[in-house]
């Protein structure tokens, strides 16, 4: 069997030539309460950084090398990795904290470090919700989409033309109303279309529910007796679809 060689190694590092670029997460100072009230030479955790640019990137450990600036450290040890490029460097940090067993990244927080990695599905997702007016976001923008979660499990559980119905709807049949961007309701709404694509007409689906507030139906969904989740939501909105529409003058 052919020996493979671990491409990294331990190397002293000055302490001003360490930096984090936008992916790294935020800095908790309860964490770094922890690890200063904690503290020992000996057994504490080697920061992982790369060589990008002009300094080394922190990887992990951002927390442990904030508190050894802190104590005086001018030099630091740490594991040293080999990348190609920012991007791998980001896609290495997403992976490393989605599987530690410590504090993990904030949904925006993976979210950004795999955009910057050059995530294929999140790219993707960026563009169409864009076509829609729509983007990534925790402000009051009625633009802005929390569900994060909920849009890439649509993306990847259904396909590309079901997130773009639904962003769609929720746009066309809602706007401004930041209800329609709860993940429930865009849950409810992808799974309504994935069942009944070949019954339902999308422009006929935002007309009628053009009448209705999201709120108010993802609160008749949420009181069904009968049904949970996406099936409420997919009686309330068949429903909907079946009534007449009142007859113009």
């Amino acid at each position: 069997m052919e020996n493979k060689k671990f491409k990294a190694e331990i190397r002293e590092i000055p302490v001003n030539m360490m930096g984090t670029e936008m992916y790294q997460r935020r800095i908790y100072p309860e964490r770094i309460k922890l690890i200063r009230e904690s503290f020992d030479e000996r057994v504490v955790s080697l920061p992982i950084v790369c060589w990008q640019n002009d300094h080394f990137e922190i990887v992990d450990g951002q927390h442990t090398v904030i508190v050894l600036r802190e104590l005086g450290y001018t030099h630091i040890d740490c594991i040293v990795i080999v990348v190609d490029s920012l991007e791998e460097a980001a896609r290495l940090f997403s992976v490393k904290n989605m599987h530690r067993f410590s504090k993990r990244l904030t949904p925006p927080e993976e979210f950004h470090a795999r955009r910057i990695s050059k995530d294929e599905i999140i790219l993707k997702i960026d563009e169409l919700m864009a076509k829609y007016g729509l983007a990534f976001g925790n402000g009051t923008d009625t633009r802005a989409v929390r569900a994060r979660r909920a849009i890439e499990s649509i993306f990847v559980r259904y396909n590309e033309d079901v997130a773009a119905d639904t962003f769609s709807i929720v746009t066309g049949a809602f706007p401004g109303e930041r209800a329609a961007l709860n993940a429930a309701m865009l849950r409810g709404i992808a799974y309504y279309i994935k069942q009944n694509r070949k019954r339902i007409d999308v422009e006929t689906l935002k007309r009628k529910l053009r009448r209705h507030m999201a709120e108010d139906i993802i609160n008749e969904a949420s009181s069904s007796r009968m049904f949970k989740g996406q099936k409420a939501f997919e009686t309330v909105l068949r429903g909907i679809y079946g009534r007449t529409e009142p007859a113009t003058a």
